[in-house]
């Protein structure tokens, strides 16, 4: 699960493990993880926009027995500025984080994953996307259209990975 030191992806690491499932928790905040650390859960400090950091955590889920749930949560929204003055920065920021991380995160792990679904059948993507992708609100065109941009490759994605038992969600 990316993005699990706070918010959905913490409390989904929570569930998940509250319920005897085994759980690979990655964020950038290596004191967040820690707490998840406290409660059982395996943790792995990795900022997922920077590729050498994205193969060294596929190294170690590979090391560890594998993935057969990839949980694209990481991501959020830089400012409200408007369409016209927002800054060029925020929105990059919010496209590599919100889309070219998860992109990222599924080129490194779909080998990982129809690796595990050949041992069990089947093999699961969930990327969170946001009713920001089909609600614009005014202030929000960085965040909308990223969200919109991540809805839309997981669609793709679906079609891309018709045939394969691995699942695509979004």
């Amino acid at each position: 699960i990316t993005g699990a030191s706070s918010g959905i992806g913490r409390a989904t690491a929570l569930l998940l493990a509250s319920k005897g499932r085994p759980v690979l928790a990655v964020a950038r905040r290596k004191e967040r993880l820690d707490e998840l650390t406290d409660e059982g859960i395996d943790t792995f400090v990795c900022d997922i926009t920077a590729d050498d950091e994205v193969a060294k955590l596929r190294r170690y889920a590979e090391e560890t027995g594998g993935v057969r749930t990839l949980i694209n949560n990481a991501g959020g929204a830089v400012g409200m500025d408007s369409v016209e003055t927002g800054a060029i920065d925020d929105w990059r920021a919010m496209f590599e984080v919100n889309v070219i991380a998860a992109k990222r995160m599924i080129s490194q792990f779909l080998p990982v994953l129809r690796e595990a679904a050949a041992h069990v059948g089947g093999a699961d993507i969930l990327t969170v996307t946001s009713t920001a992708a089909f609600t614009p609100y005014e202030g929000g065109g960085g965040y909308n259209a990223a969200k919109y941009a991540a809805h839309a490759m997981m669609q793709v994605l679906r079609l891309e990975l018709s045939g394969e038992p691995i699942r695509v969600i979004d």
